[in-house]
């Protein structure tokens, strides 16, 4: 099997969403080897940066993301056919609904809830065309009560990480420092939740489980932005 994986996000940008599809790329070179290709555009920021895995880095044409987004469409189409892929893995709409349509194999990501209009018309017209995975079960409910899909259609994959990226972490020191900050008891068995707060990426459920569960000495710390 080969895998193309398409992103327009900047890698090599100190943001989530890099990190996040780092550690995919790195996953999938892991298992696929040589059947598997990352395609993103090229930055400064990624310049210097190795993947362990095969990366085609596109130049960018245009002063911002949105003059930028149909030319790296267009460029990447022949990119993905001289690697000729089974299966087209992205978290773009956009590049979903494209691929979709040239009779590619599409594997959709979905994180959180559409923003914008034509990013959510989008998805209804291209949804029974693709397969979904998304990144939690709270999220895949709302997908299927919002837009009338079997649930079953719907993948819960939640993210990740390599924990031996995290061995050199002085964990104890953090740890001391968030319970004075938060004034929990120094003995309590403390969750955390860093992420985004937006309807639909399980909050909902993090809140009843944390009121349920305080009498217990269970106390949870909710770290993110609300937008």
């Amino acid at each position: 099997m080969k895998l193309a994986y398409l992103t327009t996000v900047d890698i090599g940008a100190a943001s989530a969403q890099s990190l996040q599809i780092q550690a995919m790329a790195r996953a999938f070179g892991q298992s696929l080897s040589n059947d598997f290709l990352l395609i993103s555009p090229r930055s400064a920021s990624n310049r210097d940066l190795h993947l362990p895995t095969q990366w085609q880095k596109l130049k960018n044409i245009g002063w911002s993301r949105i003059t930028r987004y149909l030319p790296f469409l267009i460029r990447s189409i022949s990119v993905v056919q001289k690697f000729s892929p089974d299966y087209i893995f992205t978290r773009d709409i956009g590049v979903a609904w494209l691929y979709a349509r040239l009779g590619y194999s599409v594997t959709y990501e979905m994180h959180k809830p559409f923003e914008t209009r034509i990013g959510e018309w989008v998805f209804r017209h291209v949804l029974p065309r693709i397969r979904l995975v998304v990144i939690s079960q709270a999220l895949a409910d709302f997908v299927a009560s919002t837009y009338s899909c079997s649930i079953r259609d719907v993948f819960v994959a939640h993210d990740g990480v390599f924990l031996e990226d995290f061995v050199g972490i002085q964990k104890d020191v953090y740890r001391r420092k968030l319970i004075e900050e938060a004034g929990i008891p120094e003995n309590a068995f403390v969750v955390l939740y860093p992420g985004s707060i937006e309807y639909g990426r399980g909050l909902e459920q993090i809140e009843a489980a944390a009121k349920a569960l305080k009498e217990k000495g269970i106390y949870f710390v909710i770290i993110g932005l609300r937008q």
